[in-house]
């Protein structure tokens, strides 16, 4: 785990001046100068806590924010400031979960930590190939870009992959339910068309 660093100006406030007068009798926490001597001390108090909560929060990949580029330093990984949040912590993930001798659940687990990245991943070693196929989503992903560098990290040199889409079927149309009208009406471009899941997507 890479060091966990402080972030420049404040963590944000939270005020602790409750918590602080019940170490007073009530009578006393009122009276000037204790009064406001405690309420600056909740606030100081507050501004320490938070920060703490903070910094901690940077320490693990879920949690982390402004720290995420700590975590992308340490792993090697350029530092992209203008990708979302969840992109590069998935980048991150996948470079983690990445360590080790390449195994079917390996790829799995590194293709899960991207987004549309539910696959099932079948092994031909007589053909030195790995076949990829999406499950979780219709067509070709739209992070392809980024999702076959993370694969290609975990899966030795020597071994082909191949990737499989999945598109609409005339059986899943079929269970669907839906007339010609119903389709027509949905006004569907045909790219859209064939990668349209009705059960995730119900007219």
């Amino acid at each position: 785990m890479p060091g966990c660093y402080s972030r420049d100006g404040d963590a944000g406030m939270s005020d602790r001046t409750a918590i602080v007068k019940t170490y007073l009798p009530n009578w006393l926490t009122e009276k000037e100068p204790i009064k406001s001597v405690l309420e600056s001390l909740g606030q100081d108090t507050g501004v320490a806590e938070d920060t703490i909560k903070d910094v901690l929060s940077q320490c693990f990949v879920d949690t982390a924010t402004w720290g995420i580029k700590y975590w992308e330093e340490y792993l090697d990984i350029p530092v992209n400031e203008s990708k979302p949040l969840s992109y590069r912590q998935s980048v991150i993930k996948s470079k983690l979960r990445g360590a080790g001798t390449t195994t079917a659940a390996l790829i799995e687990a590194t293709a899960e930590s991207y987004q549309n990245g539910n696959v099932d991943v079948l092994e031909l070693p007589g053909q030195n190939k790995v076949q990829i196929k999406f499950t979780g989503i219709y067509g070709i992903p739209p992070n392809m870009s980024d999702f076959q560098p993370a694969i290609n990290r975990v899966i030795p040199a020597h071994l082909m992959v191949e990737y499989l889409y999945t598109y609409l079927t005339w059986s899943a149309l079929n269970g669907a339910g839906l007339t010609w009208g119903g389709l027509d009406a949905a006004q569907f471009t045909w790219a859209e068309f064939e990668t349209w899941n009705p059960e995730q997507e119900p007219i």
